[in-house]
């Protein structure tokens, strides 16, 4: 099947999941942020997993990327007070993974650094439990749902992501450089509204879509090096409420919901990866510079690697500058192929 009918056949379900999310949550209201944390890679590149399935919770924002990664992952991260535990595995292009993670009460809406509601002191523990599949439909373009049933305050409800990602590889790679392009596009929370003990949690339902180029050398040595690039664009697809009481009206925000990220990565000697990115949000016009570090032991020529990563934010406002919320990972992973 050649590239062209493969492109289509893609438009076609981006069409079709951006025309039935747009219709049915159309009146919805958005007080509560549901993140696009995905991983402390992703996140230290500006936010961008939606196209990037090099890294092993990707799948959080775009669980197609499940199927592009062919390694068996343990991981375990945080982020300020939200912690994640996780496995997950890719076999011949079908990939599963299982997620557990908790939070206090307001860190479930925080991951991705857009504080949109008040705080409540309260000693609530919040749980959520995913369960995320994916399948190559056509070659190197796969297809991915997300089911996260969750606790909030005792309350129990579920929400589903879905997504797509497609891989393009130049026909003219050598020995020396090779070039691999991919897309990739998510809707994320779809699900039904919350109400709670203490408020009401109107699921902010989105759609990501992003590119990647990634350049590795064909080295297969310790001296091998690559380079990821990374963009996303993200859309709520459910309006907020002009009423004091929800989404950002209390703070006079702008009612835009774009979002752009833009990331980068250069992996050395297989052993240490630099990250950097910026994150645009409708949030006080606020621009967030990413980055972070990984380092991987042994590096990767083995079987077996362990990767320890690192990210931090900045705010760079006019009037408020701030060193942001953290987030930290460590991923046990062993190669199949």
């Amino acid at each position: 099947m050649n590239i062209i009918t493969k492109i289509s056949y893609s438009a076609i379900i981006i069409l079709l999941f951006l025309t039935s999310a747009a219709k049915a949550q159309q009146n919805r209201l958005s007080s509560y942020h549901f993140s696009d944390y995905a991983d402390t890679k992703s996140s230290a590149m500006g936010f961008t997993a939606v196209s990037n399935p090099f890294t092993p919770m990707s799948y959080k924002s775009n669980p197609a990327n499940l199927s592009f990664d062919s390694d068996i992952n343990l991981y375990g991260g945080g982020v300020e007070d939200e912690n994640v535990l996780s496995s997950s595995v890719s076999i011949n292009g079908l990939g599963i993974a299982v997620d557990y993670s908790y939070a206090s009460y307001h860190a479930y809406l925080t991951p991705s650094f857009d504080f949109t509601s008040q705080y409540y002191s309260n000693d609530y523990q919040n749980n959520f439990y995913s369960l995320s599949l994916s399948k190559f439909i056509l070659d190197d373009f796969a297809i991915g749902t997300t089911v996260t049933m969750f606790d909030l305050n005792n309350n129990i409800s579920y929400k589903i992501n879905i997504g797509s990602i497609y891989k393009i590889e130049n026909p003219f790679n050598s020995s020396i450089l090779k070039n691999e392009i991919y897309f990739g596009f998510a809707i994320n929370n779809i699900g039904p509204d919350i109400e709670t003990e203490w408020d009401n949690v109107f699921l902010p339902i989105y759609g990501s879509i992003g590119t990647t180029l990634r350049l590795i050398s064909g080295d297969k040595s310790l001296f091998a090096y690559s380079f990821e690039a990374s963009m996303k664009y993200k859309n709520y697809l459910n309006p907020s409420s002009n009423s004091s009481e929800y989404f950002l009206s209390d703070r006079s925000e702008k009612k835009e919901r774009d979002y752009w990220g833009v990331g980068f990565e250069l992996t050395l000697f297989k052993l240490i990866s630099i990250r950097d990115g910026y994150y645009k949000s409708p949030f006080r016009d606020n621009i967030i510079h990413t980055g972070g570090i990984g380092i991987h032991f042994p590096p990767k020529v083995t079987k077996f690697s362990v990767s320890i990563e690192y990210m931090r934010y900045w705010n760079d406002r006019p009037y408020y500058w701030r060193i942001g919320p953290y987030s930290g990972s460590i991923n046990f992973a062993y190669r199949l192929d």
